[in-house]
C-alpha cells in the first residue's frame, strides 16, 4: 500500500482539561479538531486560537494527514506511516 500524507497548514494546540469539564466554546474550527473524553481527562486538539485559553495547553504543534479513506479491514497503516519518519 502506498501512503500519501500532507502537512496541514495550521499550527495546533493540545489542551488537557478535567474529565468532567464541559466542552469549551473557544474551540476554533479547522481542518483538524479532536475532542476526546476519558475517565481521566478531556483532551482537545485544534487550530491555535487567537488567544490561548486559561487551561493546561501546549501550542505550536504541526499535523500530518494521511490521505484516505482506508477500509476498516486494512491493518498496519500507522506502522507503515511511522517507519519512514
Amino acid at each position: 500500500m502506498t501512503l500519501t500524507f500532507r502537512h496541514l497548514p495550521d499550527r495546533y494546540v493540545v489542551c488537557r482539561l478535567a474529565s468532567d469539564d464541559p466542552i469549551p466554546s473557544w474551540i476554533p474550527t479547522g481542518s483538524l479538531v479532536s475532542i476526546t473524553r476519558t475517565q481521566d481527562e478531556l483532551s482537545i486538539v485544534c487550530p491555535e486560537p487567537a488567544t490561548l485559553p486559561n487551561v493546561k495547553c501546549e501550542a505550536g504543534w504541526a499535523a500530518l494527514k494521511l490521505e484516505g479513506p482506508f477500509p476498516f479491514t486494512v491493518t498496519g497503516v500507522l506502522s507503515s506511516f511511522l517507519v519512514p519518519l
